[in-house]
């Protein structure tokens, strides 16, 4: 993929020229190495996509990486690592507390999100909307969906917490 501005010359029409000194003008290409990201919808992201189910790259089907808004992605990535578990202290979503559905499961969610999402909304990048705890049919087993809204494109998003 290409990722940086490389420009090559040559003395003339090839890379050494027709003689020593080359003939004409020298040959230049240049080719874009900066990753240029689209989204879905055809759009130009400024983030590589990731699946937040499996945590691999969104390819479409030319296998080129699709794009996305990196707030979005840094929802994802907030929502769906286990809090402590990458290289940056108190990053993730901590649900440890949380061992059965009891009738405070909404509350303990909602704190933990929060809290998953806090350095995002000090930042002014999102603004929590809503926090939809729902139970599933499989005993203590709940579905969390986060509504919020991204601040720098007032675009508002679901995510889910799988």
């Amino acid at each position: 993929m290409p990722n940086l501005q490389t420009i090559q010359k040559g003395l003339g029409f090839s890379s050494y020229g027709f003689s020593s000194y080359g003939f004409g003008s020298p040959s230049i290409y240049i080719t874009s190495k900066i990753p240029v990201f689209i989204t879905s919808s055809g759009t130009q992201g400024n983030a590589a996509s990731i699946n937040p189910t499996t945590g691999d790259f969104n390819v479409d089907i030319s296998n080129n990486i699709q794009g996305d808004n990196f707030i979005n992605q840094k929802v994802i990535l907030a929502l769906g690592t286990g809090f402590n578990t990458s290289v940056l202290a108190n990053f993730g979503l901590d649900l440890s507390s949380i061992q059965t559905v009891t009738e405070n499961i909404q509350l303990k969610v909602n704190i933990a999100v929060k809290n998953a999402l806090s350095a995002l909304v000090s930042a002014n990048q999102i603004a929590i909307n809503n926090i939809i705890v729902s139970q599933t049919s499989i005993p203590n087993r709940i579905n969390i969906n986060v509504q919020w809204t991204n601040l720098l494109t007032n675009q508002q998003t679901t995510t889910s917490v799988v």
